[in-house]
Formats: C-alpha cells, sequence, structure tokens
C-alpha cells in the first residue's frame, strides 16, 4: 500500500469512525463540513482519488483527530481522539512547546505511541484540566 493509499484509509476510518460514534449524522454532513462533495468522499472511499492536504487539515481541526493519526498512522483513531501531542497540548493551553515541556509536561500522565516511538501523548482531558486550572489562577 502507498502512502497515499494509506493515509486515503485512515481518513476514511476517521469518517466511518464521527458516524459510527454518533458525533456526526452522516458521512454528508462531514463532507459538508470540510468543504468537499459527498461524491468526492465516495470517490476517495472508492479509492478513484485521493483526499487533499486541505480536506485533512479542516477534518482534524473541526473534530479533534490527531494529524498524526492520518499522515503517519502512529495512533489509533480513538487514541488520536483522545490524546495530545507536545505541540497540541502546547497549543490547547497556549503556550510554546518548549514552555509546556519545560512547566506542564511533568505534571501530566504520558503515554508512548508505540513502544520503540519517540512521540510522547497527553490525556486530552488532562489537558484541558490542566488549562482550566491556569486560567483560573
Amino acid at each position: 500500500m502507498t502512502i497515499k493509499q494509506s493515509i486515503n484509509s485512515r481518513f476514511i476510518e476517521a469518517v466511518e469512525h464521527l458516524v459510527k460514534t454518533r458525533k456526526v449524522k452522516s458521512k454528508s454532513k462531514i463532507a459538508q463540513s470540510i468543504n468537499i462533495s459527498a461524491n468526492a468522499l465516495s470517490e476517495i472511499k472508492g479509492r478513484r482519488c485521493s483526499v487533499s492536504i486541505e480536506a485533512i487539515i479542516r477534518l482534524c481541526d473541526l473534530y479533534d483527530i490527531s494529524l498524526l493519526y492520518i499522515l503517519k498512522g502512529e495512533t489509533t483513531i480513538e487514541d488520536s481522539m483522545n490524546y495530545l501531542t507536545i505541540n497540541e497540548a502546547a497549543k490547547t493551553i497556549g503556550c510554546s512547546p518548549l514552555t509546556f515541556k519545560k512547566f506542564y509536561a511533568d505534571k501530566l500522565k504520558r503515554f508512548t505511541v508505540k513502544s520503540n516511538s519517540k512521540e510522547i501523548l497527553f490525556d486530552k482531558e488532562e489537558v484541558l484540566i490542566l488549562k482550566k486550572e491556569l486560567t483560573n489562577e
């Protein structure tokens, strides 16, 4: 399977997961929300065309799916929606990744994506709780 095919497959898996878990009513609603036609989504699913980077970014931004999952497949769809990379966690808190790592990372549980991976993930709920605590201080 080529990289493009893998990205398309994970994109479709994410779309189907959103519908299956009832976060979105239908695939056509997702297509509309990411500015592609339902027909284009069908073409991507049928492997007749590739998903655009713009559609990937919109999907990830709108539905809190990690780009790591779609582009590299380093997590599962569930983990991509429940865990944040250090960059995503820093953005959520409103600081740089370096500041997050220096001051906040040790306060949260860490998860590794794979045993041989250097990528560290943080529980999204914990990051949101930390953000709330920081804004209330």
